[in-house]
């Protein structure tokens, strides 16, 4: 969340940048995919399996009580509900981004023009509704957003005659703020879209009508809601945004949730970080460090070089600067610490829950690193910054001589 007229300045950056416009439009296309894509990957696949299997098979999964044909059709009629909500989010991002004028000729030419990456993204900012807007994602929410609203009335007391400015990053490579910017601009009233966040998955259900739960979205209208203060948002990656002197000390505190494993390269968030904040503002960061990148990483020995290319490109389209390397807990607290901040409060494991209808799974659970950071010194001092890198120097080194020890910290 960020300055006034940043759509303005987005708009015109749109226009410009024709990598901006390609990446905009590879991110509307694959809503605009859902509905064939989810049906072809959800329901057809396996029912082409399920006639693979030996007749016998087939014939008493077909039969109630189980009766896997009939799951397969009502979880058709489930994507055809979450597809019109993906439809008018694409809709309204055409609108938002002035993009209707002459909109045939630019379909046609994006057509098709996403990944098998950029549809899971469109699945998953959908099912994401679930937890963000739903009145059953309300455990998950305040397991998370209590604790942040608790850490800035404590950390970041009102001061007179002064509002603060928070940011909070961390969009999903765009798709996020279309959806956001669906809910906050393009809803009348609550309850509006009915949602089947889990009709797409077929693992960790307890019954077929657990999979098949609808929710509705929003449990609140935001237009009904009375806000002191303004919010906008806009698109881009963080370091390039951020991390210009025009950012220079610009933001109170930085808010970070489940967001801080998407960076390849920490420094670069901690720098930015470092960057926008003002002198004595604060980081609250809460999420585990399921490093995104790793599975690329993690390929068998056996890959020829020909796959090392589209190893690189996978990795690089998720976010960031090369190389990339993974840190513990500790290790990030070492590195922020290196970087003039100060870690105020720490702790790990702060709460869990599991979703309505979905079992708990021991093998999933994941610890949530719960930081808050303060930065320490003045911007405007060239010194300091010349302190911080010697230390991110000398830090770089520990992480190398110790790299054989290093563990991403997954509790299994």
């Amino acid at each position: 969340m960020h300055g006034d007229n940043q759509a303005d300045a987005d708009a015109e950056l749109l226009a410009s940048d024709s990598t901006e416009r390609e990446h905009l439009w590879s991110i509307l296309e694959s809503f605009r995919q859902y509905r064939r894509a989810a049906h072809h990957n959800v329901t057809h696949v396996r029912r082409q399996d399920f006639y693979a299997l030996p007749t016998a098979q087939w014939s008493a999964l077909s039969q109630p009580p189980i009766s896997l044909l009939d799951t397969l059709s009502k979880v058709d009629d489930a994507i055809d509900v979450n597809a019109d909500l993906a439809e008018a989010i694409l809709e309204a991002g055409l609108a938002s981004f002035d993009l209707e004028d002459g909109l045939l000729s630019e379909q046609n030419r994006w057509a098709g023009a996403t990944s098998k990456q950029n549809l899971e993204k469109a699945r998953s900012t959908i099912h994401q509704m679930y937890r963000d807007w739903t009145v059953e994602g309300k455990i998950e929410r305040d397991v998370v957003h209590r604790r942040v609203f608790e850490d800035l009335v404590s950390y970041l007391p009102a001061q007179q005659g002064k509002h603060s400015k928070l940011l909070v990053p961390g969009a999903g490579l765009g798709r996020l703020i279309l959806a956001s910017s669906f809910i906050l601009n393009n809803t009348s009233y609550a309850r509006q879209w009915t949602l089947f966040p889990w009709a797409t998955t077929f693992t960790n259900h307890l019954s077929r009508s657990d999979q098949l739960r609808a929710v509705t979205i929003p449990d609140v209208h935001p237009g009904s809601t009375q806000l002191n203060g303004s919010m906008s948002m806009t698109s881009g990656d963080f370091c390039e945004v951020y991390g210009e002197p025009r950012s220079a000390g610009r933001f109170s505190a930085i808010i970070t949730v489940f967001f801080i494993d998407t960076a390849p390269n920490f420094f670069q968030y901690a720098k930015t970080a470092y960057n926008c904040l003002e002198t004595g503002g604060i980081w609250i960061n809460i999420g585990p460090l399921l490093w995104h990148f790793e599975a690329g990483r993690n390929t068998s020995a056996d890959h020829t070089d020909n796959n090392q290319s589209a190893r690189d490109d996978s990795r690089q389209e998720i976010i960031g600067v090369q190389p990339s390397f993974e840190l513990t807990d500790e290790e990030v607290k070492q590195l922020l610490g290196a970087h003039n901040f100060k870690v105020i409060h720490s702790e790990e494991g702060i709460g869990e829950t599991k979703p309505l209808g979905r079992k708990k799974e021991s093998s999933r659970c994941i610890t949530l690193l719960h930081l808050i950071v303060s930065v320490l010194n003045d911007h405007g001092s060239g010194d300091n910054l010349k302190v911080s890198y010697n230390l991110l120097a000398s830090f770089l080194g520990y992480l190398q001589e110790n790299a054989a020890k290093r563990l991403v910290p997954i509790s299994r």
